[in-house]
C-alpha cells in the first residue's frame, strides 16, 4: 500500500513539474551556459517579456520659487535589459528625454506640478512613475 501511494505522488508531482516549466513563458532552453573558467556560471536567460521598473525621487519635494530639484532614477531598471533612454515630463511644459538617469530642473511659478518619467529599454518597453513637487510663492518680506 505504502509502494502504491509513492508511486502516485511522484507520478502527480512530475505532472506538477512538467506543468510549472510549460507555464512559466517564452524561456529558451539553457543551452547556452556562460562559462567563467571551468564553473558553469548561470544559464543566459531571454525572458523577452519582462519590462523595466521606473523609479525615482525628487528632492526637494517642495520650496519657493525659484526651486531646482535633483531628480535621481537610479531605483530603475531595466528588466531583462537595460533602460537606453530616460524621459522627464516636469509638468511646467518643460521636457527632456536622454540617457542620463539623473537630472536637474529649475521651477520659476509656483504650484504643484507632476513629474512623469518614462524608461525604454532597447526591445520597445517601457513603464513610467511620478512624483508631485510642490513650488511656493515668494513670502512678501517682514517690516
Amino acid at each position: 500500500m505504502q509502494q502504491r501511494v509513492a508511486g502516485v505522488i511522484l507520478v502527480v508531482s512530475a505532472i506538477l513539474v512538467i506543468a510549472i516549466i510549460t507555464g512559466l513563458g517564452d524561456w529558451e532552453k539553457p543551452a547556452n551556459l556562460s562559462r567563467d573558467g571551468d564553473s558553469v556560471v548561470k544559464p543566459v536567460n531571454t525572458w523577452h517579456d519582462a519590462p523595466p521598473y521606473a523609479g525615482f525621487t525628487c528632492t526637494p519635494s517642495s520650496g519657493a520659487a525659484p526651486l531646482t530639484i535633483l531628480c535621481n532614477a537610479s531605483a530603475s531598471w531595466g528588466g531583462y535589459s537595460s533602460i537606453d533612454t530616460y524621459g522627464w515630463d516636469f509638468g511646467d511644459g518643460s521636457q527632456l528625454q536622454g540617457a542620463d538617469a539623473t537630472i536637474e530642473h529649475t521651477y520659476t511659478s509656483p504650484g504643484t506640478y507632476r513629474i512623469l518619467l518614462f524608461v525604454h529599454e532597447p526591445g520597445g518597453l517601457g513603464s513610467t512613475a511620478n512624483q508631485d513637487i510642490v513650488v511656493f510663492g515668494n513670502a512678501a518680506p517682514i517690516r
